[in-house]
């Protein structure tokens, strides 16, 4: 499948859903997300040994504690 056909397809997809859905489903994946950074943090402030050894963790570990509250939560938040 190429990228234009999995455009069309998404296209067809959102045009079929209304506001509402929309909105929900964005809310919901929003609310992935900021769980999603919230254990991502906890892992890597419980592994400082492979956040010394990897720039990339250390780099991503400074972006997530830049975070405001109402970016990142816990679970059950």
């Amino acid at each position: 499948m190429t990228d234009s056909e999995i455009t069309q397809a998404l296209d067809a997809d959102l045009s079929a859903m209304s506001l509402p859905e929309l909105m929900a489903g964005a809310a919901a994946s929003y609310h992935e997300l900021k769980r999603s950074r919230a254990r991502l943090l906890e892992l890597l402030e419980e592994n400082p040994e492979a956040v010394a050894q990897h720039p990339e963790l250390r780099d991503e570990l400074e972006h997530l504690r830049a975070l405001t509250p109402e970016q990142i939560s816990g679970p059950g938040s």
